[in-house]
């Protein structure tokens, strides 16, 4: 069975201006996560991954200073 009610949603912090960083670098994280983090008014300012040139692809598409 399903449950009757979805969990609250995740409180986002209040100072928005400070940075956050995510891990991985794959569709999800490209595609998903990060332009969600943006639309919810997150800073994203790094990005890390195992494979450093996929870091700086996404972190050009996307803008991010840090790689």
């Amino acid at each position: 069975m399903f449950p009757s009610a979805l969990p609250p949603p995740i409180a986002l912090p209040e100072n928005r201006e400070e940075g956050i960083g995510i891990l991985g670098a794959g569709f999800i994280v490209e595609d998903c996560h990060l332009v969600a983090s943006r639309a919810a008014g997150l800073n994203v300012r790094a990005i890390a991954s195992r494979q450093l040139e996929r870091a700086r692809k996404v972190a050009n598409r996307h803008g991010i200073a840090m790689a």
